[in-house]
């Protein structure tokens, strides 16, 4: 169990990685520049030894969102190339059995499920390249929520993510685009607010006609 948990753990700043890059950029350099001063100032020595979310691991990061003013491209790639490298092991354990350990649900199924759900908020496709573990998800959903223990992501982060969601599906900016390498194509939202600038004014002079 501990090895599976540790797995979890170790995937933890490349979700985050995901997640920050979808929220609004304004807000996000406004996030990471409020909790890397935070973390520079503590003198706090590691709690984790060497996985996922040690003081250490988390200075990193956010030093490097920092540096860029937020995620980069290449912070994006680096992460999808982590769950490419993890996740085909867990695609194999679900698709002979129903849960991570055989014969029950355990807190390893719970973060696994978790971590299905984070992935599916931002776009990554996970019913594509790993069905047998989305079908997991799928199927434990209803009993994971009656449980009362675990929640979908909090209300602001889906609601920050959905606003930029229209936008970033117009300009081929989607997480899926940039993992197949398509060219953003940022001139048909401007096309379309010109257009939209223009309707209002045409409806404006339009009332003023009348």
């Amino acid at each position: 169990l501990k090895g599976l948990l540790d797995q979890d753990d170790d995937l933890h700043m490349a979700v985050r990685s995901l997640t920050f890059r979808w929220i609004p950029s304004l807000v996000v350099r406004s996030m990471i520049k409020t909790t890397y001063n935070k973390l520079c100032a503590e003198e706090v020595e590691d709690v984790a030894q060497g996985v996922g979310q040690g003081r250490e691991e988390q200075r990193e990061w956010y030093r490097r969102a920092f540096e860029t003013g937020g995620i980069s491209d290449a912070q994006v790639l680096e992460a999808v190339r982590d769950f490419r490298r993890v996740l085909p092991g867990l695609e194999g354990m679900y698709s002979e059995q129903e849960y991570a350990l055989g014969g029950s649900l355990t807190l390893a199924d719970l973060q696994y499920w978790v971590l299905v759900e984070r992935l599916d908020m931002v776009g990554y496709p996970v019913e594509q390249e790993f069905p047998n573990l989305h079908r997991m998800y799928a199927r434990l959903q209803p009993r994971v929520l009656s449980l009362g223990a675990l929640h979908p992501a909090p209300l602001p982060l889906r609601v920050l993510i959905a606003i930029t969601a229209g936008y970033r599906t117009l300009t081929s900016q989607r997480l899926i685009d940039l993992m197949e390498a398509r060219s953003p194509a940022v001139w048909k939202a401007t096309a379309l607010g010109s257009l939209a600038v223009g309707l209002v004014a045409f409806g404006i002079k339009f009332c003023f006609a009348y």
